[in-house]
């Protein structure tokens, strides 16, 4: 098994795309953390560091303008479990406090960021 669950990438049709590392099962409705198919890449599929990746069409995801593919790549798996979880799961609001203990690895580390970076826009 190869490991690697982030990447970027420019489509044959030139398409900047970042690669959302989870598949699941593509009938599943709902919450896709539930999904007891869901896995990343490098788990039960060939994972981001082979020479070549083989993803579902919809885990292509485009990148916006002035997202530089080494930002976009690590999206998946460090930035939007985090967001989900204070903003979602957490419901972390402009007029709370919350504490990143720990901030030394990658995901904690987002987490802080991400944090500041929110409250910063919802408080002006």
């Amino acid at each position: 098994m190869i490991l690697g669950d982030e990447r970027a990438r420019i489509l044959d049709d030139d398409t900047a795309v970042a690669l959302y590392p989870n598949i699941g099962d593509a009938d599943f409705k709902g919450d896709e953390t539930v999904d007891l198919m869901r896995h990343v890449l490098g788990e039960l599929v060939q994972g981001t560091l082979a020479e070549n990746t083989i993803v579902p069409q919809r885990n292509a995801v485009a990148r916006p303008k002035g997202l530089d593919a080494s930002s976009a790549s690590v999206m998946g798996i460090a930035w939007l479990p985090a967001y989900r979880m204070m903003f979602t799961k957490a419901n972390l609001r402009a007029d709370q406090t919350v504490l990143v203990q720990g901030s030394s690895g990658g995901r904690s580390t987002l987490q802080g960021c991400r944090v500041m970076h929110v409250i910063r826009e919802l408080t002006g």
